[in-house]
């Protein structure tokens, strides 16, 4: 969200994300819905217009035809599988959202490399299942 609406972690997030040379992201259904319902959000919070939502959306559109952010399925039986077997053994202990262990678990589905997050709760999750975790700045 920070790359696409102005936000109190946008600025370090386009520092990282020029740091790492501007590479193609990985953008699920899942992260298509929470990245576009959390546009819509701000619209309802007096944060956006109207407009600028459409702008901002087409943008994502805009990056994902161009590469910047590249789609890939998920097989949701097994990304669900997946986030019952990290809350079983992580919830306990932490009190993850469901959302939270979603983002974990899809990480786990791709293999990630790096799980990048601006969520105290969803990097030190990531980080007990052993993702590599950034936290940008």
């Amino acid at each position: 969200m920070s790359l696409y609406c102005f936000d109190k972690c946008s600025e370090a997030a386009l520092r990282f994300y020029d740091r790492m040379r501007q590479p193609s992201l990985l953008f699920t259904p899942y992260h298509r819905l929470e990245v576009r319902n959390g546009v819509r959000q701000r619209i309802q919070r007096k944060k956006i217009t109207m407009s600028q939502s459409r702008s901002v959306l087409q943008d994502i559109e805009d990056d994902l035809d161009d590469g910047t952010l590249y789609h890939e399925s998920l097989n949701w039986t097994e990304l669900l599988r997946r986030a019952e077997i990290v809350s079983h053994e992580h919830t306990p202990k932490l009190g993850c959202r469901a959302f939270d262990v979603l983002h974990v678990a899809a990480a786990l589905e791709f293999d990630s490399d790096l799980f990048v997050s601006f969520d105290e709760q969803q990097l030190c999750l990531a980080d007990e299942v052993g993702l590599n975790v950034l936290k940008p700045v």
